[in-house]
């Protein structure tokens, strides 16, 4: 399965090597071009990527930044992956991801149960979550069982990011509270017993 950043690594390739193709075919001038960057259009009719790379040269390329984007756009390969590609005003070229590569990527998302979103980037680091710490003087309450689920969740993400995780509940047992807590305890257990301690 292609993550979005395997798919933009993909597409920013493609894209290369439609720079390379068009300025050996010499539609497009051998000058230095920017690194290549892809970004989610905001309009969703616009494709799943678009490349700003021809307003980014236009200058240096000396042509119209929407006559660079058709070049581009016309020099990128078939590929199973997208649907042709297109040139939009004032300078985009628009990638949309083709059906039959979402289709593969759903296919593979059932497949994989619930691996489907692992990562590596925490390869070989550790994370330490430490979450719930209710207060042991007083009672549980809603906040705490939102703070188990969520610190179980953000741990449970890390790991399936490749962290190797330590979870840790917090045992607030020490401090000012929990001494004075414990002393009243004992206190009461001896007024029960029918001694007299004071408090």
């Amino acid at each position: 399965m292609a993550d979005a950043r395997t798919i933009a690594d993909h597409l920013a390739r493609l894209l290369n090597q439609a720079v390379a193709d068009a300025v050996a075919d010499g539609d497009l001038p051998d000058v230095a071009f920017p690194e290549i960057a892809l970004e989610r259009p905001k309009d969703p009719t616009h494709g799943d990527f678009a490349s700003t790379l021809p307003l980014r040269v236009s200058r240096t390329a000396m042509k119209p930044p929407l006559e660079i984007a058709e070049i581009i756009a016309r020099h990128i390969p078939a590929d199973p992956a997208i649907n042709p590609p297109s040139a939009a005003k004032p300078g985009f070229v628009n990638f949309a991801l083709s059906d039959s590569f979402i289709r593969e990527q759903i296919d593979a998302i059932v497949e994989s149960g619930g691996a489907f979103a692992n990562l590596t980037i925490g390869a070989g680091k550790k994370a330490q979550v430490e979450f719930v710490s209710a207060n042991p003087t007083g009672p549980l309450h809603v906040g705490n069982g939102r703070g188990a689920a969520i610190g179980d969740t953000l741990a449970s993400i890390l790991a399936a990011a490749g962290y190797d995780v330590d979870r840790e509940y917090y045992v607030n047992d020490a401090g000012t509270q929990a001494g004075a807590f414990s002393a009243t305890l004992y206190a009461r257990y001896e007024q029960l017993a029918g001694r007299d301690v004071e408090l």
